[in-house]
């Protein structure tokens, strides 16, 4: 029987104070460093951490975990940042819409929990170019972004996107090269499904909002296939419409009123307006389902949108890339998928005559 060869991590790794003699620095340095601290320089980070690397250096995550948790413990000033980094039109608009705000709250809760301050910039600023913007992140020693339209990261290919670390939960398309946070609307649909059932309902309807007006979403996808396996007679049409579309509620309208679902899973915060004004009860004649609960809708049945957990979730993600000395566009971006709750509400009750 063959011997197995030693690997590296038999081997005793350096200490703090052995990488600091080989880097010319104090064992303090090398600490804060190794766990991108941003009171230390981004050029003496780096070589730290490359002289640690050489030497066979391995973080130990149990005293890391502790290390952590005795720090988190302490009252102490924030004294850090991270950005957010706003693409859209409107440099109000995460203040101002309550669902959209949720996200933004979440993010700046976290942020602040994990010893940072949570800095605004617009990128439509006319005072702000991405080298202007770049410099002033420099400055301020920021290194993680939160960056909410993740294409945002291709319409502005000229900010340092290689000095930062960053993370998106908005646009995912593919071939964006961005770690991402996302809403797991699979899952919203196959809850809201099992719920709806569970209360004596067959007829169910899917009415869908898309920000394109090509059938390709992942919504689109799901709803098509769970309508496939219901039985021919329990079956109602998808109905599915770009948010620029004309004549929405009218559509909406007409398609409730010839279809008759028992029920209407959606993600428009109209439709109960819209059901109304064509003469039909909500929750008697049809009830209302929306598959990402936030302050817009708040009462509704259906599952919550998790906008916080979501805002929370990306700070979380940047913060860890920081302590593990990760920066610029991901070879290889991941998804995180955040789960939403099941929530009852006045929008739906258990049928009359199940």
């Amino acid at each position: 029987m063959s011997k197995i060869p030693s690997t590296p991590s038999t081997q005793r790794p350096p200490t703090t104070r052995e990488i600091a003699d080989e880097a010319g620095v104090s064992h303090v340095t090398v600490s804060k460093a190794l766990r991108g601290d941003s009171k230390i320089s981004a050029a003496t980070t780096s070589r730290v951490v490359a002289i640690a690397r050489k030497m066979g250096y391995r973080a130990n995550p149990l005293l890391s975990a502790y290390m952590t948790a005795m720090r988190t413990r302490r009252s102490h000033p924030v004294t850090s940042a991270l950005a957010w980094i706003n693409g859209f039109n409107s440099a109000q608009i995460w203040h101002r819409l309550p669902y959209l705000k949720a996200y933004l709250d979440g993010a700046r809760k976290r942020a602040f929990e994990l010893g940072y301050n949570l800095d605004e910039f617009w990128l439509a600023d006319p005072d702000l170019s991405d080298s202007r913007l770049s410099s002033i992140l420099r400055a301020r020693n920021i290194h993680g972004a939160i960056i909410p339209d993740a294409q945002d990261v291709t319409r502005h290919p000229s900010l340092d996107w290689e000095r930062l670390t960053f993370c998106s939960f908005l646009n995912q398309q593919p071939g964006t090269l961005v770690r991402h946070v996302r809403f797991d609307a699979r899952l919203a649909i196959y809850t809201a499904l099992e719920r709806i059932r569970a209360l004596g309902f067959r007829r169910i309807g899917f009415a869908v909002s898309h920000l394109s007006p090509k059938p390709v979403s992942l919504l689109y996808e799901v709803c098509n296939t769970q309508i496939g396996l219901m039985p021919a007679k329990e079956r109602v049409p998808l109905l599915l419409m770009d948010l620029g579309m004309e004549h929405f509620e009218t559509r909406f309208q007409q398609w409730a009123l010839k279809h008759r679902p028992e029920v209407v899973i959606c993600n428009s915060l109209h439709a109960v307006d819209f059901l109304k004004s064509a003469g039909l009860s909500v929750p008697g004649d049809i009830g209302v389902v929306h598959l990402a609960l936030g302050p817009d809708v708040a009462g509704w049945a259906g599952v919550d949108g998790a906008g916080e957990k979501i805002g929370a979730a990306a700070v979380e993600i940047v913060a860890a890339q920081i302590n593990r000395n990760e920066r610029g566009i991901p070879e290889l971006p991941r998804t995180t998928f955040i789960a939403g709750e099941w929530q009852d509400g006045w929008t739906l009750t258990r049928p009359t005559n199940p």
